[in-house]
């Protein structure tokens, strides 16, 4: 489920970056929810964190 859910976000990047990078914000609405978003944010160093996502608290990446 997680990696289905990096997959769908990695597609609504708002490509801040170069487009190699993944150390972004990624952000996709909320399924059912109209209007409500939903992210994972990639951070340099590993760093973690999830936005409105109670059951799936990212807190790290490699």
């Amino acid at each position: 489920m997680a990696t289905a859910v990096l997959v769908i976000a990695m597609s609504a990047c708002n490509e801040k970056k170069s487009k190699d990078s993944i150390i972004d914000s990624w952000i996709m609405p909320i399924e059912g929810q109209p209007g409500k978003m939903q992210s994972i944010k990639l951070e340099e160093g590993g760093d973690a964190s999830s936005i409105n996502m109670a059951t799936l608290a990212y807190k790290y990446w490699e």
